[in-house]
């Protein structure tokens, strides 16, 4: 019971509510249980799955304690964040696309295709992003389906629904009726951020976080661990 407590006492045990969007449930969120377990064996996770548009009130309202989503600049007051990753683009193509069997593809060869993204209100800076490389193009994407996830992304995908615009991260996995290829034009990043209440006491998030190798720089390579 002493140890139990003196263990809270220094940030040691207790619980943590993480909100992920679901991109990053795929490639950070597992790297970030690893090193949490490793370095906390008495720290209990939550996980939530989010939207990246939840991630700010929830984090206000006290809902979780840390977000990962997609997010940049000024978040508002007591609101600290770091940047975890920053990914190019690949597009997901149906296997039997004329394009499919190319090693790259360029943005303009897409400008009459169909396109599956998140809708703006999930995801506002993704959208923007997206559709700013489009114009950039010369085009202003043809969107069928508005979705909440890069798995609908992908479902969609595979039964020849129409293409998408997804995280190069992605392409280290094979999906049915699917192939993803790389942009020719390395135009925008996709960031994943981490985000946190900075004017709460939280004894256990403070020594999580100052546990974590949060060296951005490196974390552009995705062969490189987030988390050491």
């Amino acid at each position: 019971m002493e140890i139990a407590v003196r263990e809270a006492a220094q940030g040691q045990i207790g619980t943590i509510t993480v909100g992920a969007i679901s991109a990053s449930i795929i490639e950070v969120l597992p790297k970030f249980i690893e090193h949490a377990k490793l370095h906390f064996p008495n720290l209990t996770i939550h996980v939530k799955e989010i939207d990246t548009v939840e991630a700010i009130p929830a984090l206000e309202n006290g809902d979780i304690d840390l977000a990962f989503a997609r997010l940049e600049g000024d978040l508002g007051n007591h609101i600290a964040s770091r940047p975890l990753i920053r990914e190019h683009l690949a597009v997901a193509l149906p296997e039997k696309h004329p394009l499919a069997a190319h090693q790259e593809v360029s943005l303009s060869q897409l400008s009459q295709e169909q396109f599956i993204m998140f809708a703006r209100k999930i995801s506002p800076l993704s959208y923007d992003i997206l559709t700013g490389m489009c114009r950039k193009q010369g085009f202003f994407p043809k969107v069928i389906h508005e979705v909440r996830s890069v798995a609908s992304q992908i479902a969609f995908v595979g039964c020849g629904q129409g293409i998408a615009l997804v995280p190069y991260s992605i392409t280290r996995f094979s999906y049915p009726n699917v192939v993803i290829l790389p942009l020719a034009e390395h135009l925008e990043f996709i960031t994943t951020a981490m985000a946190w209440r900075s004017d709460r006491d939280n004894h256990l998030l403070e020594s999580l976080l100052e546990s974590l190798d949060l060296d951005h720089k490196q974390a552009v390579d995705p062969e490189i661990p987030l988390f050491n």
